[in-house]
């Protein structure tokens, strides 16, 4: 037996239409999902801090240790002591930097053999280890904004450690280290220029290649004058630096 169920067709369109409606509208909606494009995180970057001031007194205590006549230990001691202070509070803010505790190894070790070249009384062993120090300082500090390029204070580094060896006649490791002081200009060179310093550039390339050929026939003498005039170089290129950050 059949049932037959009178439907109202007036009725159920507009039902009908709604539905249509609907379906398309949310089939729609889907693929407005779909190719909107993803926001894209924009990368903020990180300004560098400026270099605190102890990294700087450091250098100078360094220096003064490597400057100091032969002779007076008591002084040196002092220097050494001032040196380490100065080491502690740089390391607080390397620890604000989270710089690496191998990345500070280098000073510690360089410390630890200046002290007892100190006590010792060793003269050549006290200036090279506290001219490494000076040469490990730049790498220590490349989170920080410096005015002076790592570069430069590295190669003013290496000058003073040919000058080392040059005043006890090692030429062996004078020529080695001489050689590749032109590589390290050459390496340098568009920073200089760039802070307007091409003809202190030009003297200097020339003072290498002079300083190369005394060293390779052994004359002291000269090798000395030129590594005098390198040094009077690369401080005219710190000068020019430090100009050029004050604008």
């Amino acid at each position: 037996m059949r049932i037959w169920i009178k439907i109202n067709t007036c009725k159920l369109l507009p039902v009908l239409f709604l539905l249509v409606l609907f379906t398309l509208g949310c089939g729609l909606l889907g693929e407005e999902e779909k190719v909107r494009p993803a926001p894209q995180r924009q990368s903020k970057k990180v300004e560098k801090q400026s270099m605190p001031a102890v990294f700087q007194r450091m250098e100078d205590a360094a220096l003064d240790l490597y400057h100091l006549p032969g002779g007076d230990w008591s002084q040196a001691m002092q220097g050494l002591n001032k040196l380490k202070s100065l080491w502690q509070q740089g390391e607080q803010e390397l620890d604000r930097e989270k710089v690496p505790a191998e990345q500070r190894m280098v000073v510690k070790m360089h410390l630890a053999g200046l002290e007892a070249a100190i006590k010792n009384r060793s003269l050549f062993k006290m200036r090279e280890h506290a001219n490494e120090i000076t040469g490990a300082l730049p790498d220590l500090t490349k989170k920080f904004k410096t005015v002076i390029p790592a570069e430069l204070l590295k190669m003013e580094a290496a000058m003073r450690e040919i000058a080392l060896h040059v005043t006890v006649a090692n030429w062996q490791t004078a020529g080695s280290l001489v050689k590749k002081a032109p590589d390290n200009w050459r390496k340098f060179k568009p920073q200089g220029e760039k802070v307007g310093a091409k003809e202190v550039g030009k003297n200097l390339e020339n003072s290498l290649k002079e300083l190369e050929e005394a060293i390779k026939v052994k004359d002291q003498q000269k090798a000395q004058q030129l590594i005098t005039m390198v040094e009077a170089d690369l401080a005219d290129l710190r000068l020019a630096f430090a100009q050029n950050s004050q604008g």
